[in-house]
């Protein structure tokens, strides 16, 4: 099996763990919109929170180890975007250096379209979170 979703409140909190390959990039986005669509976000905030997991599963693919999380929670105000990649670096793959501060412009884009972002680094992980304000649901505004 290459990649195993978890549903801890359905509607609400889905993880999605995936080989930290660029093969994956496309599956993880896919995945991402369906459910934020079956969520009910509006197109733009759902577009919004759909690049923001592309370029951070961009960043995992590619400077990231062997297996990433991805990771999405919606809360009554907020959506909460986790990607974070474990393990040792690939096999036949040198790893890429890098620090909290030195992603390259698909990061800037993530912070100009996120409320907050945080990045953090521990021994064998990053993780980084995107926290997007959530006014509204498609399902609130056809109601309204």
């Amino acid at each position: 099996m290459y990649g195993n979703a978890f549903a801890d409140r359905p509607g609400h909190q889905v993880r999605l763990a995936l080989p930290a390959e660029s093969a994956y990039a496309g599956v993880a986005r896919h995945f991402g919109a369906d459910l934020l669509d079956r969520w009910g976000l509006v197109p733009d905030l759902r577009d919004s929170a759909v690049l923001i997991m592309g370029e951070l599963v961009a960043n995992a693919t590619e400077h990231g180890r062997s297996r990433m999380s991805i990771g999405l929670e919606l809360a009554e105000r907020t959506l909460r975007i986790r990607v974070a990649d474990f393990g040792g670096p690939r096999s036949g793959r040198g790893r890429h250096a890098r620090s909290a501060g030195s992603f390259g412009s698909g990061l800037h884009i993530v912070r100009t379209l996120s409320q907050r972002l945080r990045v953090r680094r521990s021994r064998n992980s990053w993780r980084v979170e995107a926290v997007l304000r959530v006014e509204k649901t498609a399902s609130a505004s056809r109601t309204t």
